[in-house]
């Protein structure tokens, strides 16, 4: 899988220099989350551009799982795009290519400095293919040998007929829009504790103490806290606004700092320890004095516990 931000080069000359490097990192993490929780590693990096490959780890169903993280991409991206709107008067999106095919795996580099490396021509069509979505005006578009590894689950938005560069035959490109079931190896990442159901979410060593992140499970964006060896999982909409959380900051005493309001909340408990301290500027009065009234709504927290080198959410 390829993905590539639209038109970087004009967007990074808007801003200073320590603005995109903050944009890039933020952005990368985020999309790092996502390709690893489907089971997926970022192979390398090409200014703002990502490659990244399923199947290295020999488990079946490549590419449905890649195609569920591109899903996840463009819907963590759609989020981004109001953010980056605001606070930088940039718009933001991205475009991303699948291929499927055999790919030469190894370790590549000089003397000290050699990383495990992907190349060959199934990696230059995934790239290809990210390419064609600017003529085709999509965002996602992934190859006919890709398509036909899912076709029996993927919804079909539209399809393209394209010569992609350095080739003589036009080739089907499809626009996926929505995958049906689950993963073949879904299966594997949960387990029965307590009376319960949990999912595997990702390798415990990913979320330092102090770290949060952003997943999508049950169809919803779930943040995820560690701090003080204290784990915790709550949606990433603030209980207030519906607005996103995960620009919010982590206090000393276990509290979550909401990102737009200064509302704290116990990341034991989900207990409010302070409602609406402020409003953004550009609200009238009245609406300020509104959304202070709004009852207190705790934070929702979800079972979460880190088992086996993993961390799991728990389904109710």
């Amino acid at each position: 899988m390829f993905v590539d931000i639209v038109a970087f080069t004009p967007l990074s000359e808007q801003l200073p220099s320590y603005d995109v490097m903050y944009i890039l990192n933020r952005y990368f993490d985020d999309m790092g989350t996502i390709v690893k929780k489907n089971g997926g590693d970022i192979n390398n990096f090409v200014g703002d551009a990502f490659l990244a490959a399923f199947g290295i780890d020999d488990k079946i169903d490549s590419v449905y799982r890649c195609t569920q993280a591109a899903l996840e991409i463009l819907k963590d991206v759609d989020i981004k795009k109001d953010v980056f709107l605001e606070n930088y008067n940039i718009n933001f999106d991205v475009r991303v290519g699948i291929h499927y095919g055999e790919a030469i795996v190894g370790m590549l580099g000089n003397a000290g400095n050699q990383r495990l490396s992907i190349i060959g021509q199934s990696v230059n069509i995934a790239s290809r293919v990210e390419t064609a979505n600017k003529e085709a005006e999509t965002r996602l578009l992934i190859s006919e040998d890709a398509f036909k590894e899912i076709e029996d689950r993927a919804e079909v938005e539209d399809f393209v007929r394209v010569k992609l560069k350095r080739s003589s035959q036009r080739s089907t490109l499809y626009e996926i829009s929505k995958l049906k079931g689950h993963s073949l190896v879904s299966e594997e990442d949960k387990i029965f504790v307590s009376g319960m159901f949990w999912n595997k979410i990702m390798l415990s060593k990913d979320l330092k103490n102090g770290d949060k992140k952003k997943v999508n499970f049950n169809n919803e964006e779930v943040l995820l806290v560690r701090n003080n060896n204290i784990l915790s999982a709550f949606s990433n909409l603030c209980p207030h606004m519906n607005l996103p959380l995960e620009m919010g900051q982590i206090t000393p005493d276990n509290e979550f700092l909401c990102p737009f309001h200064d509302s704290k909340f116990c990341l034991k408990t989900g207990a409010v320890k302070k409602w609406v301290l402020t409003s953004a500027e550009w609200m009238p009065d009245e609406a300020k004095e509104l959304t202070k009234a709004i009852k207190e709504i705790p934070l929702d927290l979800l079972p979460i516990m880190d088992k086996d080198d993993h961390i799991w959410l728990g389904l109710n």
